[in-house]
């Protein structure tokens, strides 16, 4: 900005729009400084604005900036006292590097950002409506997760289990092998309702026999707070066997 700055003190200081029918020689001379002012610019701000900078070596007929270094190599020349455009060179065509910006559009978005702090501080209202929540199971670490191989599978047997009222026994065909598993969900749905139902097997869960029947894996479901079951089911047309991530 301090280069900028001084570059744009030369033009207003000199005038050269005035002076051209006048003094033209002394105009070629402050427009050559003022070009190398821009070309110095156009280096230095890469890091900060690579686009602007790609623009402003075009509107100088500059090959773009490809390798670091750009910034010693300017330095470099400056010590020596050689130009960064040399005498002779010729510049491309004109073009604005930024649209200016209407008032009333900034006022506009000044308007947005006052509206959106003033709601930002008004004070929220609790929904008493909302039901309540079971707390949050401690953390886990994202090699936790990865342990577990969830798959897509669709239920193609079910019945209840004697004795048991919260009990199904299903068979399930996850694609490359059927299992068994046994789910509590026998007070929400009938065996009937769930044949056919896609859902997701919880499938490297280690066997456990409940009631006489082995479970291998445990089906995934969605609890709300009165308790009812919901089975968290991929789209219809997925394949079985497939991963969950």
């Amino acid at each position: 900005m301090d280069i900028s700055t001084k570059g744009n003190q030369i033009l207003q200081f000199n005038e050269p729009w005035k002076a051209i029918k006048e003094d033209p020689e002394t105009v070629k001379v402050v427009i050559n400084l003022c070009l190398q002012y821009v070309a110095a610019i156009g280096i230095i701000c890469r890091p900060f604005m690579p686009f602007t900078s790609d623009k402003i070596r075009i509107l100088l007929n500059q090959k773009t900036i490809e390798e670091k270094g750009e910034l010693e190599k300017m330095l470099s020349k400056l010590a020596e006292g050689e130009p960064i455009l040399k005498k002779g060179h010729k510049i491309g065509e004109p073009l604005h590097l930024f649209t200016r910006i209407d008032d009333a559009l900034i006022q506009q978005q000044i308007d947005k950002l006052n509206a959106t702090d003033q709601s930002n501080q008004m004070p929220v209202q609790e929904n008493t409506n909302t039901a309540p929540t079971q707390p949050m199971k401690s953390e886990i670490t994202y090699e936790d997760f990865t342990k577990m191989d969830i798959r897509t599978a669709t239920i193609i047997q079910a019945e209840k289990i004697e004795k048991a009222d919260k009990l199904l026994k299903l068979t399930l065909d996850l694609g490359f092998e059927q299992r068994t598993v046994v789910s509590g969900i026998a007070e929400h749905y009938n065996p009937s309702e769930v044949i056919g139902k896609k859902v997701s097997l919880l499938a490297n869960l280690a066997p456990r026999k409940m009631k006489g029947v082995e479970s291998q894996g445990m089906i995934l479901m969605a609890e709300d707070s009165n308790g009812k079951l919901s089975f968290i089911s991929p789209d219809e047309n997925w394949e079985n066997g497939q991963i969950v991530k």
